[in-house]
């Protein structure tokens, strides 16, 4: 028999996800509804915050633009703890499109945040959510560092849940490195948390892992035990999804100790329970392992139907090795029934699908290693930077101790006159700072408005001068055609020819005026612009999407304008450098202003260099949202594409 692709859920958490999913569109609705109730910012921006993460697995756009948006409220507060709660949303967002290197920069981020706020319960969760990234980076011993230093922290404030969390993931390390019986150890301990912290999710998900752990330390008879536990605590909390994934392990603990009868019911019972609920991940297996126990119980005509079943599935979802697993189910099968031909082309099937995954997985294992490699090269990077501050930072203490001594001493001497010279020097300095600031923003004011007067009249000169001109060269030229002999055909081409060029050139005049002051935006605002200028994009050379949310009425026509230039502008770049296939943006309006985000799936670029700043004109970018009083950031790096994040106020 070949090695089996265990359906429950995760060796990490099993059981974890499908709640997610199932709560997932309800917990939203209710996110959304709690808004307008939300009576302070501080308030509208931990929903926001909460947003960003159910949106995570459904809308990474979305995801984004509410993080954004919280982030911009805290940092406008100074909310010190509720930025790091945002960072710590943004880690999971980035960690989850699968940018392990940039999750870690900002959990570590978040944690340095929660320290300065005292947040306990905080940093054990962050710490819980970077040992995950290291899970996932299949670096185990950091990931039970991280996890134990969760434990440590909740211990201290007596979060039980939090507590629990950490032992589990420390049960999943020792249950990946087959370590059974500290795996059950930890998976108990879990489960006595959680129900000390009230938490029966959580609970039936020990009781899923315990039993599963129990069956591969060969404790069958404690892993069914387990598993119906299991099913009793799911069937009361009403946690559908759950139940048939435990009767299918019951199924696979009787399989393995060669009890078909028991493993064909319990198989069957789940294949109900899925038809029941709708759910179709895993049903593949099901039927392939029912198929297997039933030949083995000599039902072949049965066993038949649900191997070529789970066949089927698993060809339809593309998944190689329930099909491996289908193949070597028929392979029996066939020897048993005496079909030998069958049996060979079975066993053919099977070991080209067994090449195929470990190719598979020989590549998946490189690329692990280079992320690995790369991790610990930015983790050295990071640490080399904080020695680097602590040096300057004891250096800099060190100078200014030896000059507030000089400064106290002459202080005594003429204290009276120094306070009053230096209250005057501040209040001078104040509104010198505070007059470059407003010319600063007046010239960067009057650039952008001469700049937009100067598109609107090359555009208006364009269509009304030269575009009525070339109309009427095209209009004399076709009006004297009929009255024009031409000696040969040659000569009638070569005037069309020319009427051919003028129609062009009209074309091409209307397009550029109209590039330069849409219609679109002077007449219905920036999203049917902004749609209107995508919609021209060649689909053939990139994908673009967009999402338009809360821009029904018309806003500032200054801001309107500056932002579809950047906007134009951040695509015009992606075309020309990122040499991305798709590309989504969204605009997002709100009563804090407007988010606008733009994604693609490009090259990246590294934006710590200043020649590619200046290369692909995101100073530009900058200077027109700072005139806007907004903000922009850009999460790129090279290989893994790039996004532009911005938020400006309005109002």
């Amino acid at each position: 028999m070949a090695p089996v692709k265990h359906i429950f859920l995760l060796i990490a958490g099993i059981f974890c996800m499908a709640l997610a999913q199932a709560q997932n569109n309800k917990k939203i609705g209710s996110l959304l509804n709690s808004l307008p109730a939300a009576k302070t910012d501080t308030a509208k921006a931990r929903i926001y915050n909460e947003l960003a993460i159910e949106y995570d697995d459904i809308d990474s756009l979305k995801a984004y633009a509410y993080q954004r948006r919280a982030l911009a409220i805290f940092k406008k507060h100074n909310n010190i703890d509720g930025i790091a709660e945002n960072y710590q949303a943004w880690g999971i967002i980035l960690n989850n499109l699968n940018k392990k290197d940039s999750s870690l920069i900002v959990y570590q981020m978040a944690v340095g945040l929660a320290e300065k706020a005292g947040d306990l319960d905080l940093q054990g969760s962050l710490y819980v959510n970077i040992g995950l990234v290291y899970s996932n980076l299949r670096d185990l011993p950091k990931a039970s560092e991280y996890y134990n230093k969760a434990y440590l922290v909740s211990e201290k404030t007596g979060n039980k849940r939090l507590m629990g969390n950490a032992t589990r993931k420390l049960g999943n390390i020792y249950l990946h490195e087959e370590d059974f019986l500290k795996a059950l150890a930890n998976f108990k301990k879990a489960y006595s948390l959680y129900a000390e912290s009230g938490d029966s999710a959580s609970m039936g998900e020990c009781l899923g892992s315990i039993g599963f752990a129990s069956r591969y330390a060969n404790m069958p008879d404690s892993a069914i035990v387990y598993f119906n536990k299991a099913i009793e605590l799911f069937t009361r909390v009403n946690y559908k999804t759950f139940i048939p994934i435990a009767y299918t392990e019951i199924g696979r603990t009787y399989f393995e100790q060669e009890h078909y009868t028991q493993a064909v019911e319990n198989f069957k019972k789940a294949l109900a329970l899925y038809k029941g609920i709708q759910y179709e991940d895993h049903v593949d297996a099901l039927n392939i392992f029912t198929g297997q126990a039933l030949t083995e119980l000599h039902q072949y005509d049965e066993a038949q139907r649900y191997l070529e079943a789970g066949k089927a599935l698993a060809q339809k979802t593309n998944d190689l090795e329930m099909q491996r697993e289908a193949e070597d189910g028929l392979y029996n099968y066939y020897l048993k029934t005496k079909n030998y031909v069958k049996a060979l082309e079975a066993l053919k099937q099977f070991n080209n699908l067994k090449d195929t995954i470990i190719k598979k997985e020989q590549l998946q294992t490189t690329t692990e290693l280079n992320a690995k490699y790369e991790s610990e090269k930015k983790e050295r990077q990071i640490q080399q930077q904080q020695l680097e501050i602590t040096t300057r930072t004891y250096q800099v203490t060190k100078r200014n101790y030896w000059i507030a001594g000089i400064s106290a001493i002459t202080m005594l001497s003429g204290l009276l006159l120094y306070q009053l010279y230096r209250r005057n020097r501040l209040k001078q300095h104040a509104r010198l700072q505070a007059e470059i600031l407003h010319q600063q923003e007046m010239a960067a004011k009057a650039i952008v408005e001469a700049e937009e007067n100067e598109r609107k009249r090359i555009s208006r000169d364009l269509h009304d001068g030269v575009g009525q001109m070339m109309s009427a060269a095209r209009m004399n030229l076709s009006a004297i055609e009929n009255n024009i002999y031409f000696a040969t055909e040659e000569h009638k081409l070569n005037f069309e020819k020319v009427i051919l060029l003028i129609d062009e050139s009209c074309n091409e005049v209307r397009t550029v005026s109209h590039n330069m002051m849409p219609n679109a935006l002077l007449k219905a605002g920036l999203s049917s612009a902004v749609r209107e200028f995508v919609d021209k994009i060649d689909a053939s050379i990139i994908k673009v999407t967009l999402h338009a949310e809360g821009l029904n009425e018309r806003i500032d026509t200054n801001t309107e304008t500056v932002l579809y230039r950047v906007i134009q502008e951040c695509v015009n770049n992606v075309i020309k450098h990122a040499k991305a296939s798709t590309l989504d943006i969204a605009l997002i309006k709100d009563t804090d202003g407007i988010s606008a985000t733009i994604e693609d799936n490009g090259q990246g670029f590294d934006i710590i260099k200043a020649k590619d700043f200046e290369g692909i004109g995101l100073k530009n970018i900058q200077s027109r949202i700072n005139y806007l009083k907004g903000t922009v950031e850009w999460d790129s790096a090279k290989g893994r594409g790039t996004l532009v994040a911005m938020h400006v106020p309005i109002g």
